[in-house]
Formats: structure tokens, C-alpha cells, sequence
């Protein structure tokens, strides 16, 4: 089974995104977009598959600053909750285009 599809709990995707990128970076107002706010979702404990939270973070992260330290911080938050290893994951960031055409 491909890491890209194991499945990862929606609030897991928005909790490590935040946590990767600082503070007052855009990507705070980026995330709203990708992941709006639901209760209904928060409740059920949604999951996706590693492919769309990836792809997720990218688009968050996507025209602003330091994107290479953003994408190693959350490669190696992904890495300490088990979903795959860190620089398997970061190779997926870095070459993130190709896969998702998969």
C-alpha cells in the first residue's frame, strides 16, 4: 500500500499545517479555503487520504515565503505521527506536480 493512500484525519491535516508554517504567514488565511470549518466534520473525525492532505498543503503554502522550510516542517511532523518516513515524504513535496497526476 502507498503512503499516499492512507487515510489521516482532517483536524490531524489542519493542526500539523498550522503548526508548520509560522504565525503570520498567509498560509493561515489560505487554509480556510481548503479546509473551511464544519462542526459536523470536527465531530465525525473526517478522514482523507495523504494524497489530498499533500495536496492541501500545498495550495496553502503555494506563492508564499521559505516554501522549503515549510515543506520540511511538515515532512517531519507527518514522519513523528507514523505516516511514512521523512525523507520519503519530502521527496513527495519537492516533486509534488508529477504526483498528482497518478
Amino acid at each position: 500500500m502507498s503512503i499516499l493512500n492512507k487515510n489521516i484525519p482532517l483536524t490531524l491535516v489542519e493542526q500539523l499545517i498550522l503548526q508548520s508554517v509560522p504565525f503570520d504567514d498567509p498560509s493561515h488565511k489560505n487554509i480556510r479555503m481548503y479546509i473551511p470549518y464544519q462542526p459536523w466534520t470536527w465531530a465525525d473525525n473526517t478522514s482523507i487520504t495523504l494524497r489530498v492532505a499533500l495536496d492541501i498543503f500545498e495550495k496553502c503554502v503555494k506563492g508564499t515565503e521559505r516554501i522549503d522550510v515549510k515543506r520540511e516542517r511538515f515532512a517531519g511532523h507527518l514522519c513523528g505521527y507514523g505516516y511514512g518516513n521523512y525523507d520519503e515524504i519530502l521527496v513527495l513535496l519537492n516533486t509534488w506536480p508529477e504526483h498528482m497526476l497518478g
